[in-house]
């Protein structure tokens, strides 16, 4: 193992095939740990792209340390089950070539985001997982430098976006999941998102879509996919905007709930006869059957 502490500053050297960079006497090499963060090179050489794994981070800003090593070409970070609660000076890293950034059960705070991207010009993917966050300010991105186009926020008990927290990805972001958290709506911060093509809503607690709710998605122009709950798809809701919406766009993911002779259906694949005929019949035979009865009383 190579992560030994050397008297040289700052430097790589070539040793057995492998290339090892030394920055402030520690020996950093492809996948190697540093602390607790593992080092991964997409290319098997520590000077070209490298991605850092971290995990059971401490309390203490050992991020930020890890950080100040100056990986020549840093393009992915990865944070799970740590404690960034006091996560400062971002701003101060080298993280000019940073592409991805994930957080995931870190106790990370989206208050010190915009100074993370303070010194991330070039991040396109921000995942934050399972961070506890019920409600997405727009506060938490208004002073950000951003030009994210995925973003990744499952599993965060969130149930309310206010309406103008996402304007600020309305030119770059093509792709944005939501699943797994509590919204019982359909969220009107989306139809800011113009450039959007792929939106994920499953697994929340949307049950139906109302017109006003409509009104979101279909400021979505460049919607190519979209994922949700299944639906309760019942009779009237094909003289629903939302339901002609996705016959004309055609998405498959979308399906029904209920009733259960429709149960997994594909909405866009429904008329108004699928909806509808069985109801129909279903109210003509209560009504046959109770017409028997009064005749059957009237007769006794």
């Amino acid at each position: 193992m190579w992560n030994i502490k050397l008297s040289l500053l700052l430097s790589s050297i070539f040793v057995c095939g492998v290339t090892i960079r030394i920055v402030s006497g520690i020996a950093l090499q492809c996948d190697e740990k540093i602390d607790l963060c593992k080092i991964n090179c997409l290319t098997g050489n520590i000077d070209d792209d490298v991605k850092l794994e971290c995990a059971d981070l401490p309390k203490n800003n050992s991020l930020v340390h890890i950080l100040q090593l100056d990986f020549k070409k840093l393009i992915g970070l990865q944070v799970q089950h740590s404690d960034l609660t006091d996560l400062k000076h971002f701003a101060h890293t080298k993280l000019e070539h940073l592409q991805s950034l994930t957080f995931i059960n870190s106790k990370f705070n989206l208050s010190v985001l915009c100074d993370i991207t303070e010194s991330t010009p070039y991040l396109t993917n921000l995942t934050i997982i399972q961070e506890n966050i019920q409600e997405l300010k727009a506060k938490y991105f208004e002073k950000c430098k951003v030009n994210l186009t995925t973003l990744l926020m499952n599993e965060n008990k969130m149930n309310e976006i206010e309406n103008d927290a996402l304007e600020i990805f309305s030119e770059y972001l093509t792709n944005l999941k939501l699943r797994d958290n509590k919204f019982i709506q359909v969220p009107q911060a989306l139809q800011h998102l113009r450039k959007l093509q792929t939106l994920d809503l499953s697994n929340n607690k949307i049950k139906s879509v109302s017109n006003q709710d409509f009104l979101a998605l279909n400021g979505l122009k460049s919607l190519q996919k979209l994922e949700m709950n299944e639906l309760d798809c019942k009779c009237g809701l094909e003289k629903e905007v939302f339901f002609q919406w996705v016959t004309n766009k055609k998405f498959p993911e979308v399906t029904c709930a209920s009733p259960k002779r429709l149960q997994f259906k594909k909405l866009a694949h429904l008329t108004k006869k699928d909806l509808c005929d069985n109801a129909a019949q279903t109210n003509a035979m209560v009504s046959s059957v109770v017409v028997f009865f009064i005749i059957v009383m009237i007769l006794n």
